[in-house]
C-alpha cells in the first residue's frame, strides 16, 4: 500500500488502508446476505479472489486520485468492523460515499463515527465542496445514519437498479462543504 495512504483515528476506530491480510474477515463480513442485500456493489456470494482483486485496486485508484477506501477497525484490538470511503471526482471537487458496517458489529454507532471523520477527511484534506451518496429504500438504517451525519435527501430514483431480482428504488443524498458541522 502507498506509503501516503491516509490513516484516521476517532474514539472508538481506526480508519486504515486494507491489506490482504484482511481477505478472510473482509470475505466473512461482507459475504453475509444481510450486507450484501444492502449495498449496491457486494455481491453474493462474495469471495476471497473478489476481496483480494478490491483490495489490490485500492493503492493505484488511491493514487490516481480516483478513490480512497477504508478498513474500518475497531481502535482496541485492530478488529476489522466494516469498510468506508469514497469515489472521487477532483474535476467537480466532488466524492460519492459508500459505507457498510458487518451485521455483528451494527448497532454500536460506528457507521456513523466512520462516516463523519471521512467527510470530515474528504472536505477538510481533499477539499471537496461535495460529497453525494446513495441508499436503497429498503434500508432505514442507511438513511438514519446519513441523516445523522448532515446529509439532506436529494432525490429518488424510481426502480433505478436490479437488486436479487428486483427494482429497487435509490435515495439521493448530499452534503455541501459549508452545511458540515465539523465537531
Amino acid at each position: 500500500m502507498s506509503s501516503n495512504y491516509p490513516s484516521l483515528i476517532t474514539n472508538r476506530l481506526n480508519l486504515r488502508a486494507f491489506t490482504l491480510f484482511d481477505v478472510d474477515e473482509l470475505c466473512s463480513l461482507a459475504g453475509d446476505r444481510r450486507i450484501s442485500d444492502m449495498c449496491l456493489n457486494i455481491p453474493h456470494p462474495y469471495l476471497p479472489e473478489t476481496g483480494s482483486n478490491w483490495i489490490s485496486d485500492h493503492s493505484t485508484a488511491f493514487n490516481e486520485k480516483k478513490a480512497v477506501i477504508f478498513a474500518v477497525c475497531q481502535k482496541n484490538g485492530g478488529k476489522l468492523v466494516g469498510a468506508c470511503g469514497m469515489e472521487l471526482e477532483f474535476s467537480d471537487k466532488r466524492g460519492e460515499l459508500g459505507y457498510w458496517i458487518g451485521h455483528p458489529y451494527q448497532g454500536n454507532g460506528y457507521a456513523t463515527e466512520a462516516v463523519l471523520e471521512t467527510l470530515r477527511y474528504g472536505f477538510t484534506y481533499l477539499f471537496l465542496h461535495r460529497i453525494t451518496a446513495t441508499s436503497i429504500s429498503w434500508n432505514s438504517s442507511s438513511a438514519h445514519v446519513l441523516e445523522k451525519a448532515g446529509f439532506q435527501k436529494e432525490g429518488l430514483l424510481r426502480r433505478h437498479v436490479l437488486k436479487n431480482g428486483a427494482f429497487a428504488d435509490l435515495i439521493m443524498w448530499g452534503i455541501l462543504r459549508d452545511e458540515f458541522a465539523d465537531e
